[in-house]
C-alpha cells in the first residue's frame, strides 16, 4: 500500500466542506465510511487522490486544488512540520522537509535544489497524469507556496510555477493564488523562490526547540520502517517501469537490487507471481487511462506495454467482460 498521512485526506474534506460538498458522499465514493481519528494514522494514497477527484469532478472546478492548499498548515506535517516552524530561514525549512518527507507519505514527492539566486523545489514525474495525479501535484505545489507564507509571515510570490500536464479549462484561481502565470505542459512540476525570499527568516524560528525538534524527526526516521511490503514495492517500481517497455523481471529485481531468483521466490511467499502482479497493475491503469477520455485507445495499450491495441483489447475484455471502448462509453463525461 503505498499511503499518507490522515491530515492531507482530512485538508481535501475540509476544503470540499467548505464548498458545501457532502463528506458522507465523498468517502463513500472512495469506499470509506469514515477517516482514522489518530493524526498518526495512514490513509491509502488511493484514497487520497480519489477524495480530490471526486471533488474536482463534482465542482466541475479546476482551482478547487488552491482550496485544497489552503487548507494545509504547516501542522499538518507533524514533526517534520513543527521542525520546519522552528527552523531559521525559510530555505532550511524547505531542506527540512524533503529530508523527512518520507515519515509523511510512502510516495516519491519532491526534491530542492539551492543556491544563491534561488530555491527550487521540483516534482518527481511518474508517467502520465490521469486527473486526480494531475489535481494532487497541483495541490502539492500550492501547499509549499501555502506553507512557506505561513513561514515567512508575507504574501510571497513565486518567480516561476510549472505543470507536467495542459492547461484546465479555467487557470484564474491559479493565477490569482500564485502571482504569476503558470507554465503548463513543462518537463516537470516545479515552483521558484528567490534567493533573497529563501533567506527569509521564519516568523517563529527558535533555535532551542528547533534544536530538539531536529531529534526527534531524526530518532522517528531511524525507527521508521517501509510500510510497504514487497509485493508492494514490486508493484510501484512496475508501474515506474511500464511505460517504458522495460517492465520484467530482470529490470524489476535490478532496481530493487536483487536477483530474479530471490524476486520470484519472495512474490511467491507472499502468494503470488511476478505475471500476476503485472496483468493486476495494467487491469487497474487501463481503467485509470480510459477514463482520461482525449487519451486514444491505441496510446494507451502502448502505455501499458502490450505488443498492439488488439493484444489490449483481449486482455480488458478479460478483465471486465468489456471492449475498452465499451468500458469507455460507460463513464460519466467530466
Amino acid at each position: 500500500m503505498t499511503w499518507i498521512r490522515v491530515a492531507a485526506a482530512r485538508a481535501v474534506l475540509s476544503a470540499a466542506e467548505s464548498r458545501g460538498l457532502d463528506r458522507v458522499r465523498l468517502l463513500a465514493g472512495v469506499g470509506v465510511d469514515s477517516l482514522p481519528t489518530d493524526a498518526w494514522s495512514l490513509v491509502p494514497l488511493a484514497v487520497h487522490f480519489g477524495l480530490i477527484e471526486g471533488c474536482v469532478r463534482q465542482l466541475d472546478d479546476p482551482g478547487f486544488v488552491i482550496d485544497i492548499a489552503e487548507h494545509v498548515p504547516v501542522e499538518t506535517y507533524d514533526v517534520m512540520g513543527f521542525a520546519m516552524r522552528s527552523a531559521p530561514d525559510l530555505a532550511t525549512a524547505v531542506e527540512i522537509g524533503q529530508r523527512y518527507q518520507s515519515l509523511y507519505t510512502s510516495a516519491s514527492l519532491f526534491e530542492v535544489k539551492r543556491s544563491a539566486a534561488a530555491l527550487d523545489v521540483w516534482f518527481r514525474p511518474s508517467g502520465p497524469l490521469p486527473l486526480a495525479a494531475r489535481c494532487a501535484t497541483e495541490s502539492a505545489v500550492g501547499q509549499w507556496l501555502q506553507v512557506a507564507r505561513q513561514l515567512a509571515g508575507t504574501r510571497l510570490v513565486p518567480t516561476y510555477v510549472g505543470f507536467r500536464h495542459k492547461e484546465p479549462k479555467s487557470v484564474a484561481r491559479h493565477r490569482a493564488f500564485y502571482g504569476v502565470e503558470p507554465e503548463w505542459s513543462a518537463p516537470l512540476a516545479a515552483i521558484r523562490f528567490h534567493g533573497a525570499d529563501a533567506a527569509l527568516p521564519v516568523r517563529q524560528a527558535d533555535t532551542s526547540l528547533h534544536s530538539f525538534l531536529l531529534r526527534a524527526a531524526e530518532a522517528a526516521l531511524a525507527e521508521h520502517r517501509p510500510l510497504d511490503s514487497f509485493v508492494e514495492q514490486v508493484r510501484t517500481v512496475a508501474a515506474e517501469l511500464l511505460p517504458s517497455g522495460k517492465l520484467d523481471v530482470a529490470h524489476v529485481a535490478a532496481r530493487l537490487a536483487t536477483t530474479e531468483r530471490t524476486l520470484r521466490r519472495r512474490l511467491t511467499e507472499q502468494g503470488t507471481t511476478f505475471l500476476e502482479l503485472r496483468d493486476t497493475l495494467r487491469a487497474e491503469l487501463a481503467r485509470k487511462y480510459l477514463a482520461e477520455k482525449a487519451l486514444p485507445i491505441a496510446e494507451i495499450a502502448f502505455l501499458l506495454d502490450f505488443a498492439d491495441e488488439r493484444a489490449f483489447r483481449r486482455s480488458f475484455q478479460r478483465w471486465t467482460g468489456k471492449s475498452p471502448a465499451q468500458y469507455r462509453s460507460t463513464l460519466r463525461d467530466v
